[in-house]
C-alpha cells in the first residue's frame, strides 16, 4: 500500500467522522428543543389546571367557603398572562393560548366588562356566597370591602373581609358581643 492511499483513506474516515459527529449534534439540538417545548406545554397546562381546579372546588362546596391563590411568578423563568371568562380560564404563554372550561359560572368584579386578567405574581381571591362563585384581585387595587363592592347579598351574620396593606383580612362586621370566627366564616358569641 502507499503512503499516499493510507493518508487519504484516513482522511475520509476523520471526514465521515466529523460529518456523523455533525449530524447527531443536529438531531440531538432538535430534540432538546422539542424537550423544552413539551416542558412548556406541560408547565403551562399544571399552572392552568392548577387554577382550574381551585375555581371547580369553589363551585362544589358550601357557601362561605374563600380561597387566595397566588399566581406563579413566571413559567419556565418567562412571562405569561391569565385571563378568565365567564366560564373559561385561558394562560398564554409564548403568543400560544392554552384553554380550558371551568364546571362553574364565574362573577368577576364589577370594575370589568366581562373578562379578568391576571398577571404573573397576582394573587386571585375566589369566594362562594350565596351559590354563586365570585373571583376578584381588586385587592391589589386597595378596596376596601369586598362585601358591599362585589358580593350582592351578604349578609351581616358573615364575617366580611376586608382589603388592609392589599392582604384580604377578617374584619368584624359582627353583632354586639359576637366575634368573627374565620375557620368557619360566621359571626358567633364567645363560649
Amino acid at each position: 500500500m502507499k503512503k499516499s492511499q493510507v493518508s487519504t483513506e484516513f482522511m475520509f474516515f476523520v471526514g465521515m467522522g466529523f460529518v456523523l459527529l455533525a449530524a447527531y449534534l443536529v438531531i440531538s439540538y432538535n430534540y432538546l428543543n422539542l424537550t423544552f417545548e413539551r416542558r412548556d406545554i406541560i408547565t403551562s397546562l399544571d399552572t392552568l389546571e392548577q387554577i382550574r381546579n381551585e375555581i371547580n372546588l369553589a363551585g362544589r362546596v358550601e357557601n362561605g367557603y374563600t380561597r387566595i391563590v397566588n399566581i406563579p411568578p413566571n413559567i419556565n423563568r418567562q412571562g405569561y398572562s391569565l385571563g378568565i371568562r365567564n366560564r373559561e380560564i385561558v394562560v398564554r404563554f409564548k403568543n400560544v393560548d392554552y384553554a380550558r372550561l371551568l364546571s362553574t359560572h364565574v362573577n368577576l368584579d364589577t370594575y370589568t366588562n366581562g373578562s379578568l386578567y391576571f398577571a404573573p405574581g397576582n394573587k386571585i381571591f375566589i369566594t362562594k356566597v350565596n351559590d354563586e362563585v365570585y373571583i376578584d384581585k381588586i385587592c391589589n387595587m386597595g378596596d376596601q370591602n369586598i362585601c358591599s363592592s362585589v358580593h350582592p347579598g351578604c349578609q351581616s351574620s358573615y364575617c366580611i373581609l376586608t382589603c388592609k396593606d392589599n392582604v384580604w383580612v377578617y374584619s368584624s362586621e359582627c353583632g354586639f358581643g359576637e366575634y368573627c370566627n374565620p375557620y368557619i366564616r360566621r359571626c358567633e358569641l364567645p363560649s
